[in-house]
């Protein structure tokens, strides 16, 4: 009986002893779980804020800020193309003054084209009422009394627009941030007649002459809309 207890003591010594030693964890291994806890909490947290720098307003605003100033600068190189390099300068300070940024050439040197196709009809038709908006108040007045004048003499001259051989910008003023001017050269060939009935009294239908005009542009603003007008023709 006695040596039945005593085994039954040993027994239960060595499981308690066995439990404390295999139950209980080291320095290294304490220290092992809190670095690869901080290190899993650190990528989370690197990929978290990758993810939000990407997708955040402020990222987006700035690649499209980035964008729109690409597009902005091929506008400009492609209208840079279109005039002389001695007006490069002058061309970048007018696009700077502009509300889009920049000024394009194409457009501005066709509405001239169409401009002074329109002035040598209202000239052969003795009319400049069409084109009261387009003109200065100075340059309308101007014309008007060369009209009244050809009217008081019955003069039946005829002006027919045959062709523009050219027309390009020949130079370009910035006066500040709501004017400038700009002076279009064009060179063309027209035909100029005088009827007495259908009969051509004088000057030839067929045989067309070369002219040479420079019309001269200012920006004006008004209720904070820019517009162009025709200052005067040289």
């Amino acid at each position: 009986m006695l040596d039945i207890l005593f085994f039954l003591v040993i027994t239960v010594f060595l499981f308690i002893k066995l439990k404390n030693i295999l139950g209980k964890e080291d320095e290294n291994t304490d220290k092992i779980k809190t670095q690869s806890q901080y290190i899993s909490k650190t990528k989370f947290k690197n990929v978290t804020n990758s993810l939000k720098n990407a997708t955040s307003p402020s990222s987006q605003d700035a690649k499209i800020k980035e964008q729109k100033a690409i597009s902005l600068e091929e506008s400009i190189n492609a209208n840079l193309a279109l005039i002389d390099e001695s007006l490069h300068k002058d061309y970048r300070e007018l696009s700077s003054l502009n509300p889009t940024g920049f000024f394009d050439v194409k457009s501005f040197i066709n509405g001239a084209e169409i401009l002074f196709s329109e002035l040598i009809k209202a000239r052969s038709e003795k009319s400049l009422q069409p084109l009261v908006n387009e003109l200065s108040q100075d340059l309308f007045k101007q014309l008007s009394k060369i009209l009244d004048e050809e009217k008081l003499n019955n003069s039946n001259q005829k002006i027919d627009l045959v062709r523009i051989s050219k027309i390009e910008i020949q130079s370009i003023k910035t006066d500040s941030k709501s004017e400038s001017e700009i002076k279009i050269y064009i060179a063309s060939e027209q035909v100029r007649y005088t009827l007495n009935g259908e009969t051509v009294e004088s000057g030839s239908i067929s045989i067309p002459s070369n002219f040479e005009d420079t019309l001269v542009f200012r920006r004006l603003i008004k209720n904070k809309v820019y517009f162009w007008i025709l200052k005067s023709i040289e």
